[in-house]
């Protein structure tokens, strides 16, 4: 071992000068501090990369196998839609036109699911005893309406939450728009072809906010624009579904029988079978309102 040499040699008999004193604290402070660097980097060449080390499989971490293998077993054939794509439709049919080519551009049979749309208001003005899409607002239609499904003690709101709907179809609009702008521009682009215009209504708080001319953004101020929903009730059918138990213990035959069958990959044909027919209160044939939705 070498034998550790003075900062700054003295012989006896010398003088220890105060600038000599200072170098020596200097030399010992740069002596410390290098110690210290030296150390650090020892223990970053050493432990920490060996911690690293241990995280990774041949060379690369948990994250980067996982991404990796997500990219190498990814389907090839997926759009730019992303790999799950879905369609919405809304059809009318009667019995004088029971039928629809509907083109979906989808590229592959898609799963069809088939409701058929129901009036959405269960009490209040007759007026809405036939609406099959209605804009209501929370606070002020849901109760007086029946817009709130009841299962013992859980209940839930039958309604679309408006911005949401609004942001599915690519509805444009800003703070300084117009509430009555809004809402025709999304009765005209919600069942833009291939869409069927169906019946649809707004409750009187909606026409008021129209009247009044209110802007989407003194509805946000006010905690109005959150409280907009869109009512829809659809209830699944299908060609041969079973018999249903009604409110009053009655057996009923659903209305609602439909054939969906793959044309090519692009393209459904929809049947409704008119031999149970949805009928009015005076007992003439109904229209009846789909909603089919497709998914990939």
């Amino acid at each position: 071992m070498t034998q550790p040499q003075p900062y700054i040699e003295a012989h006896p008999g010398e003088l220890i000068t105060a600038q000599a004193w200072n170098e020596v604290q200097i030399d010992v402070k740069e002596d410390i501090a290098a110690e210290i660097a030296t150390a650090k980097q020892e223990i970053i060449h050493t432990e920490v990369d060996k911690s690293k080390d241990s995280e990774e499989f041949g060379g690369k971490t948990p994250q980067e196998w996982t991404d990796e293998l997500d990219q190498r077993y990814a389907p090839k054939n997926h759009n730019h839609e992303g790999q799950t794509v879905r369609r919405r439709y809304i059809k009318q049919f009667t019995p004088d036109v029971n039928e629809a080519l509907l083109v979906h551009d989808l590229g592959q049979f898609p799963l069809v699911d088939v409701y058929e749309l129901l009036p959405v208001a269960t009490a209040g003005d007759q007026q809405f005893a036939a609406c099959k899409v209605l804009f209501f607002s929370g606070h002020a239609d849901a109760d007086n309406l029946g817009l709130r499904v009841r299962v013992y003690r859980d209940r839930a709101l039958r309604g679309i939450i408006f911005e949401r709907l609004a942001a599915e179809i690519g509805l444009q609009y800003t703070d300084d728009s117009s509430i009555a702008d809004v809402v025709d521009d999304f009765w005209t682009q919600f069942m833009l072809d291939p869409n069927d215009e169906i019946e649809h209504c707004q409750t009187p708080w909606i026409d008021d906010c129209c009247e009044r001319n209110r802007t989407v953004g003194e509805l946000k101020k006010s905690g109005d624009w959150d409280d907009l929903y869109i009512g829809v009730n659809p209830r699944k059918c299908g060609l041969g579904a079973p018999l249903m138990q009604g409110d009053q213990g009655a057996v009923q035959q659903p209305t609602c029988r439909v054939r969906v069958s793959h044309v090519n990959y692009d393209t459904l044909h929809v049947f409704a079978d008119p031999s149970n027919w949805p009928t009015t209160a005076t007992g003439q044939p109904a229209p009846l309102d789909l909603m089919l939705l497709l998914r990939i």
